[in-house]
């Protein structure tokens, strides 16, 4: 069973679609589509920027396990019929207007070739007493 760890997301709303970094159990790194039904909720004063999201989990039978915070989702891994490019958009000189493309660059930070669908609800994680 494979594990990893989401960071740098965003967006919320009904199906929400998030590439994320993950670093698996032998240290390499990549990228992957996270898709959740529903709206990931934080406080205001709170960002997701390159905070960790949760525990992803892959067995090896192809089901998905996410935790965030007391809920844990299940899911699977499924092929992109395309491959996604994660980009990112920067300027260059000192031009001001990053809508003027003569001073903007696109950089190609990687490939989404799969992502993990989460299409039930949470089940609650509790704390046993005994």
């Amino acid at each position: 069973a494979g594990a990893a760890r989401a960071s740098s997301v965003g967006g919320a709303g009904p199906i929400t679609p998030m590439p994320i970094m993950v670093t698996m159990e032998d240290g390499e790194q990549g990228w992957i589509m996270v898709e959740l039904q529903g709206e990931l909720e934080m406080s205001a004063n709170m960002t997701l920027h390159g905070q960790d999201l949760g525990r992803l989990d892959l067995q090896s039978d192809g089901v998905a396990w996410l935790t965030i915070g007391n809920h844990k989702l299940q899911g699977a891994i499924e092929t992109l019929q395309k491959p996604l490019a994660v980009a990112s958009t920067r300027r260059h000189g000192d031009g001001e207007d990053i809508r003027n493309n003569a001073n903007r660059r696109v950089e190609i930070k990687g490939f989404i070739r799969q992502k993990f669908v989460f299409r039930q609800r949470p089940f609650p994680i509790t704390n046993a007493i005994s």
